[in-house]
């Protein structure tokens, strides 16, 4: 029994040495000790699981066996371990794996959460998963999540990236009274993936109709649209409202706006626009 005691390690020093593991190796060590401290799987699989398996998927793929190690010796996942094994999948570009381990998460009846929700349809949305994706957002509704704005965006991004822009449009529609620019910049994103650059400018002019507030995303949009357009006199507008908005032009901002002017064969704006960038790459 002192011999056991001895070998115990307590979760919050657990919690402290996860807390500074510096890569994979010492997260793998950490883990070991948990292991061989005979600690009670059962009573730390939530949170203390749970972070242990996403510190593994912060060092990158290498860590994605180590993640699900963890994760199957969990007896009885919770909803948050299974967000946290899901999204360490999608991070780390195996959204049709993520998908699985949904399917298999339901078929243990856990019921998912807005967060899993979220993740779930942004897998979705990253392999242009159109009917699981339809599929989620009928379980959104059923759960109550389909008013929340996030959810709302990432369903309109879905359909848009699974390529089914009229189903956006009507999503984005029926939002009318809970849409900000997350919302617009969602739609306008959907119409510049699928070249529909006249669209774009138009939803950004009623997004200005409407008194939303364009940020940095709203933006590089409109002049990846311009630099498609050849609208020379737009993006020069767009520009001053740039910088009449922004109070620094960073540099995926300033590069953007420099390559609307080559494609609009303005080259001595490109020059000019070059020239004021505060950091360059």
């Amino acid at each position: 029994e002192e011999e056991r005691q001895e070998r115990m390690v307590s979760r919050d020093s657990i919690y402290c040495m996860l807390q500074k593991c510096r890569d994979a190796r010492d997260a793998r060590r950490v883990h070991c000790l948990m292991l061989s401290s005979k600690v009670d799987w059962c009573s730390i699989a939530t949170p203390l699981a749970d972070f242990l398996i996403r510190s593994f998927t912060s060092f990158g793929f290498g860590c994605l066996l180590d993640a699900c190690l963890v994760f199957c010796s969990i007896p009885h996942p919770n909803v948050y371990t299974w967000h946290a094994i899901i999204s360490a999948h999608v991070a780390l570009d195996e959204s049709e794996r993520a998908l699985a381990l949904y399917t298999r998460m339901q078929a243990g009846r856990t019921e998912p959460d807005k967060v899993l929700i979220l993740c779930i349809l942004k897998a979705c949305s990253n392999i242009g998963a159109f009917e699981e994706g339809c599929f989620v957002y009928r379980q959104a509704i059923i759960h109550k999540f389909e008013m929340h704005p996030s959810i709302q965006s990432a369903v309109i991004y879905m359909y848009a990236n699974c390529g089914s822009i009229d189903d956006a449009c009507k999503v984005f529609n029926e939002i009318a009274s809970t849409r900000n620019v997350v919302s617009w910049n969602t739609i306008i994103t959907g119409y510049l993936q699928q070249a529909h650059y006249n669209l774009v400018l138009n939803y950004f002019h009623k997004l200005l109709q409407e008194e939303v507030e364009p940020d940095k995303v709203t933006f590089l949009c409109i002049l990846r649209a311009i630099s498609h357009s050849d609208l020379m006199y737009m993006g020069m507008m767009i520009h001053h409202e740039i910088l009449m908005r922004q109070d620094e032009v960073d540099a995926v901002l300033g590069s953007t706006i420099v390559h609307m002017y080559v494609k609009c064969g303005c080259m001595e704006d490109a020059q000019a626009a070059f020239n004021k960038l505060q950091s360059r790459n």
